[in-house]
């Protein structure tokens, strides 16, 4: 709780407290995540979660402060980078597109997560750095390539933060050995 504390004190009160009720409420939250739920269980209504959401926070940096305060400097790290599909039926959410869904062995309708983790080799532990969504096909041109260059420009966003964490190697699954 001391480094949580320590990197939000970097921004503004009002903010500073509605990250800490966040953190608490989804670690208390049952059922689906969505701002109606979470304000059944906290002390703040739907709409200021709402508000809050609309508001920039750099989470990149705030994972990386605190992986720099979970992983030993002496520890061996690699970085690993994958997406993840999510089912989404609604037809007005960004992103919306087909991803392949490994449980399904197929192309499904729904939205994509890329994610970046820095992974520590001596206690075989994952943290996430970044998480971002990927953007549909409309959004960023018709060919698979271009969801490629989307995930590498991920890495080229956080290769500062790699390099501050000794990573020498990425780890991916075959889709990222595409393109040469």
């Amino acid at each position: 709780m001391r480094t949580i504390n320590c990197i939000l004190s970097k921004i503004t009160k009002h903010q500073h407290k509605f990250l800490l009720t966040l953190f608490s409420t989804i670690m208390l939250l049952q059922g689906r995540m969505n701002f109606r739920n979470m304000g059944r269980y906290s002390n703040l209504n739907e709409k200021s979660y709402s508000r809050n959401f609309r508001k920039s926070f750099d989470f990149t940096l705030f994972n990386h402060l605190l992986i720099m305060d979970t992983i030993p400097n002496t520890n061996k790290r690699i970085a690993a980078i994958d997406a993840s599909y999510v089912p989404k039926i609604g037809k007005h959410s960004y992103g919306i597109d087909k991803f392949w869904s490994g449980v399904a062995g197929k192309s499904q309708k729904g939205q994509e997560i890329s994610s970046l983790a820095i992974i520590d080799l001596d206690y075989n532990t994952a943290y996430n750095l970044s998480v971002e969504q990927t953007p549909s096909s409309y959004e960023i041109g018709e060919e698979e390539e271009n969801r490629i260059d989307f995930y590498l420009q991920q890495i080229k966003k956080n290769k500062e933060y790699l390099i501050s964490h000794g990573v020498n190697h990425i780890a991916t699954d075959g889709l990222y050995s595409k393109r040469a």
